[in-house]
């Protein structure tokens, strides 16, 4: 199971640094785009979102996150987020999965 990222350049890039690739999209129409690859993607298990890119296509993520079975959508932090909203990347996965600690 493959884990991919949807975002920014520098989310990307920072990803890319610990061998997750992933789709810069910083447009609505990029991020649509991502997402109809992402749903394609044959491997593909959990796909990483920033918060900055879920806010250009809010509606398709909700849609994709009620609907898609595999792979798994995830928003994460995207650029300056709100220090009070910060959780681990571990808590994101595992609250999006359904594990509990």
């Amino acid at each position: 199971m493959k884990v991919r990222i949807i975002g920014n350049s520098l989310a990307v890039q920072g990803f890319q640094l610990a061998g997750i690739r992933g789709w810069i999209a910083e447009s609505t129409q990029q991020v649509q785009a991502a997402f109809e690859e992402a749903i394609n993607y044959p491997d593909l298990g959990i796909v990483l979102v920033t918060s900055d890119a879920v806010k250009l296509a809010k509606v398709q993520f909700s849609e994709l996150i009620l609907h898609s079975e595999k792979p798994l959508f995830v928003e994460i932090p995207g650029r300056n987020p709100d220090p009070a909203d910060l959780s681990s990347l571990r808590d994101i996965v595992n609250d999006a999965v359904g594990v509990k600690s």
